[in-house]
């Protein structure tokens, strides 16, 4: 009896043991189930915290390569444009302009056999300028340095020639003026009448200080026309400022008049008129 009651009690306690341990397990596995949801909600909100600040960081930084690929783009446009005006030179054109030439030789024609008449003689120098001088219009013949080379192979006294010269260059001067400025006509108009600075020489004494030329070219215009609608009563032509006249236009131009007399010697010789 009392071994069989030992037993019954021992596989009792095995028995109580097991459900106590299986207990437990359960009750570790609700834990560990719990800890698992509670880390597991706690990694998501981690992740959506962290996508959230990559979408923040993607933003800010597509804003920033953007802006810097803008600043990029327009360093570039300045480089260029400093780069393409810092390399400026003043062209001398090369085609073929007859009349012109025939302007300039008429001015002062040498005397020559009266058998030939000037039209014919004229136009045998022309032919000579172009092939053999390879001197093709104006602008050409203003930039020879030396009119007895030419004379001698023309077969014309040098006096004559260098009255050619003269003439191409004082028909050159204007629109070496108006390539300085960009085209702008009015521009050159003022710069001669308001600044006296109608020739590259005097345009480019302005170098240093471009923003007094600046000032020049903005002091209203006297005029004597009353019936001229763009004029106050004291006879001042009041216009819109012309979109070139801004101090790094000016500054351009004074360079490049600058350039302009380095290039060719003789644009030092001529200055604008004083009236």
């Amino acid at each position: 009896f009392l071994r069989r009651r030992a037993q019954q009690l021992s596989e009792k306690a095995l028995e109580n043991r097991r459900q106590a341990e299986e207990k437990q397990r359960l009750q570790n596995g609700k834990k560990s189930e719990a800890l698992d949801l509670d880390q597991g909600s706690q990694a998501i909100s981690a992740v959506e915290h962290a996508m959230e600040h990559l979408q923040e960081y993607q933003a800010e930084d597509r804003k920033a390569k953007t802006a810097q690929a803008a600043l990029a783009r327009l360093r570039r446009q300045q480089q260029a444009n400093n780069d393409e005006d810092d390399a400026w030179t003043l062209t001398t054109p090369s085609e073929p302009d007859r009349d012109e030439l025939r302007e300039c030789i008429k001015t002062s024609i040498p005397v020559t056999d009266k058998r030939t008449t000037s039209s014919t003689i004229i136009t045998k120098w022309i032919t000579q300028l172009m092939k053999e001088c390879h001197v093709h219009n104006w602008r050409e013949l203003a930039n020879v340095p030396d009119a007895a080379v030419l004379a001698n192979k023309l077969g014309v006294p040098g006096e004559n020639v260098q009255a050619w010269i003269d003439h191409a260059q004082d028909e050159s001067l204007g629109e070496i003026m108006v390539e300085v400025c960009d085209g702008e006509v009015d521009a050159v108009e003022r710069l001669t009448v308001q600044a006296r600075s109608g020739t590259p020489k005097d345009l480019a004494a302005w170098i240093s200080i471009p923003d007094l030329l600046l000032e020049e070219l903005r002091k209203p215009i006297q005029v004597n026309n009353s019936e001229d609608s763009s004029t106050n009563a004291g006879g001042i032509k009041q216009d819109e400022p012309p979109v070139w006249m801004d101090i790094d236009t000016i500054s351009k131009w004074c360079n490049r008049a600058h350039s302009a007399i380095q290039q060719h010697e003789w644009l030092n010789w001529y200055a604008t008129p004083v009236e």
